[in-house]
């Protein structure tokens, strides 16, 4: 099973780890990290930070099954790329206004930032699941998200080596890197031979 995921299904396997590493990427850093930067900055205590942050969560619960809804309509590969290029300007909005001070400023950078992940997120588990052949669906899943996990854990501490030098451009060149990284996943899918199981997708995504 192994031998088959490494020979046979290279580009699925590195199209789900880059899909794996923009959504653990964009929580850590858009979210954990954001609050802790922002308080140490001094631009809001820990509390409103956490506020802040906790309305990401609250609108990505409302705006996931919509969006999903929307996916199906206009099609996936489309929704999920809108959905990047929201996140990674909401995340630029959310960084640079942050130093205002300013709560309801912040929470309307978060609502775009958490709308863009929302957009992104919806149809990605239809899109993961499409990747790779019933036989061997699920340890190709696990196994290449497992691996992309493993970028959700260093980039906080990536973040704040950048941001020791650019300020508040840390989180943003971040969270940059994975959408772009996700763009070339979304790529990837559109390149692969046309089976059975992809054509729910190629069908949602003209």
């Amino acid at each position: 099973m192994l031998r088959e995921l490494i020979i046979q299904h290279k580009r699925s396997s590195l199209a789900v780890i880059l899909i794996s590493a923009c959504a653990g990427v964009t929580l850590y850093v858009g979210n954990m990290f954001w609050c802790s930067y922002v308080a140490n900055q001094g631009y809001f205590s820990p509390s409103q930070a956490n506020v802040i942050a906790s309305l990401d969560m609250g609108i990505e619960f409302i705006a996931l099954p919509l969006m999903a809804i929307l996916a199906y309509r206009i099609g996936i590969r489309k929704v999920m790329a809108a959905g990047l290029l929201i996140t990674a300007v909401g995340a630029g909005l959310n960084f640079y206004l942050a130093e205002q001070g300013s709560v309801m400023t912040s929470m309307l950078t978060m609502t775009v930032f958490a709308l863009g992940i929302a957009i992104f997120e919806a149809p990605m588990f239809k899109f993961l699941f499409d990747f790779f052949p019933a036989r061997i669906r699920c340890t190709g899943i696990a196994l290449a998200w497992a691996v992309g996990g493993v970028f959700s854990s260093v980039s906080p501490v990536l973040a704040q080596r950048i941001s020791d030098h650019y300020g508040w451009l840390g989180g943003v060149l971040c969270i940059l890197l994975v959408c772009t990284c996700a763009l070339l996943a979304l790529s990837i899918q559109a390149r692969l031979p046309k089976t059975q199981s992809t054509m729910a997708i190629d069908i949602a995504s003209p």
